[in-house]
């Protein structure tokens, strides 16, 4: 009875739900403000602003993630071991900081599709398929969709889909939607893992990467289509550019206005979605008026207030992956696991294999990267690059579908309303498994084909 009625005062008598509200948009704020002057006081104002969003949250943080970032605080402390620059640390919370602010934006374009004048019509048509054609409809479309915008897809999907009161399928349709957005890694030029692997193999020509990235990630999402829609694929494809033509035309023109921002101001995706999509935003509700203005506010400060149980677990383990990217000994270590030049199928299964299982023990994407690689480091050569880099993107691909560190993972958590805890144990690790026994197949006979 009393939650309820707290629950019913304003925010003005509960300030802490109102800090959970405000931080991330003052996070927002400093942002925009870090890309336009790039000041490290502001930085550290940022950190601190993090470290408050933290503390209020932390009432609402779950019993069991609170063990789990004690856990994983203490492993950091341990390794860190006092011996670390800041900036090491610091490069963690500037992942945790960006998210943040991300996040805050996610609600406002969630709330804001919502509102559009033909989102009734998209839900509508949604509504129509039946469950395996709108799961396949929603893992076709974010993997489009995430190839320009990343992460940003849910945000535009979640909203265009009916209301689901069934738990399960809500579950379902998540895990559908991380299949879609975390395959476009492989050949989006927007995502770190593209980056990454550019920045390991600088040899690499371009057109290499991403034409047979986007091979491979459409023939696992035609493969995941297929599987899904038993027999009923063309006709969920067909109903899916349907459903989307009510609301193209601002959808195409906010995509746009991303990419054009990174290719002409040199900002990631991150950052061009963090400063483009809230003029999206603005624009839509000046143009809806006072009455969808108040609708698109509401609706994302009330999902906002109910956040921040995730995060404490996300900020613990993104600052122990960037500490244990600096600590030499660990990569050392690493290079002398494996036996030195083993069988290629056994390579190529076991590099794989350690991609799956560190997603899987939560480790983040840009950790599994760092650490599939020092391991093939001891078997130098026996690899072609391009076929290290397709093992190293499928690791990445793998962390940011299963690992609670994931930014994918915690996104579609927040807007499907699942328990992140089960979309990290989902059907998706089956799924990965297969695609990782393909890996061994198909990138073996490449290898051999290479020689």
């Amino acid at each position: 009875m009393t939650a309820s009625k707290s629950t019913d005062q304003p925010l003005s008598h509960r300030p802490r739900i109102l800090a959970i509200i405000a931080l991330p948009l003052l996070l927002w704020v400093i942002g925009v403000a870090r890309i336009a002057w790039p000041n490290p006081l502001l930085a550290h104002v940022s950190y601190a602003l993090l470290a408050a969003y933290l503390v209020v949250s932390f009432p609402q943080v779950r019993r069991s993630n609170r063990v789990l970032a004690g856990i994983i605080v203490i492993i950091a402390v341990l390794l860190h071991g006092g011996h670390m620059h800041f900036a090491t640390v610091a490069r963690g919370l500037e992942f945790a900081v960006v998210f943040a602010a991300f996040l805050a934006v996610l609600q406002f374009v969630r709330a804001t599709v919502e509102a559009l004048p033909g989102a009734g019509a998209s839900r509508g048509l949604f509504a129509g398929m039946d469950g395996l054609s709108r799961r396949v409809a929603i893992t076709v479309s974010c993997h489009l969709l995430a190839v320009v915008l990343s992460i940003g897809a849910f945000a535009i999907v979640r909203p265009l889909l009916p209301a689901e009161p069934d738990e399960a399928e809500r579950r379902r349709q998540a895990v559908a939607a991380l299949r879609g957005v975390c395959t476009a890694i492989y050949w989006s030029p927007f995502t770190v893992g593209i980056g990454f692997v550019f920045f390991t193999f600088p040899s690499l020509p371009a057109w290499q990467v991403f034409g047979t990235g986007m091979l491979v990630a459409l023939a696992i999402i035609g493969s995941a289509a297929v599987s899904e829609g038993r027999g009923r694929s063309p006709a969920a494809l067909l109903a899916t550019v349907a459903a989307f033509r009510p609301i193209l035309a601002p959808l195409i023109g906010a995509t746009g206005a991303v990419v054009a921002t990174v290719a002409f101001s040199g900002l990631s995706n991150l950052q061009a979605t963090i400063v483009v999509m809230p003029l999206f935003c603005l624009y839509q509700m000046l143009k809806g008026g006072r009455e969808r203005t108040w609708r698109v506010t509401s609706l994302a400060l009330e999902r906002m207030a109910r956040g921040g149980d995730d995060m404490l677990v996300f900020t613990a383990a993104v600052v122990l992956g960037s500490i244990l990217l600096d600590s030499g000994p660990v990569l050392d270590v690493l290079a002398h696991v494996l036996p030195p030049h083993p069988p290629v199928p056994v390579l190529i299964g076991v590099l794989s294999a350690v991609g799956l299982g560190l997603g899987l023990l939560g480790l983040n994407a840009i950790l599994v990267g760092t650490t599939i690689v020092a391991l093939a480091a001891g078997s130098a050569g026996d690899l072609p690059p391009i076929v290290l880099a397709l093992i190293v993107l499928y690791g990445w691909t793998a962390a940011s579908m299963v690992s609670f560190a994931s930014l994918a993972i915690l996104i579609s958590g927040q807007m499907f309303q699942v328990d992140t805890r089960r979309l990290t144990w989902s059907g998706n690790v089956p799924f990965l498994a297969l695609v990782g026994i393909g890996n061994v197949v198909v990138l073996s006979a490449a290898t051999y084909a290479l020689r």
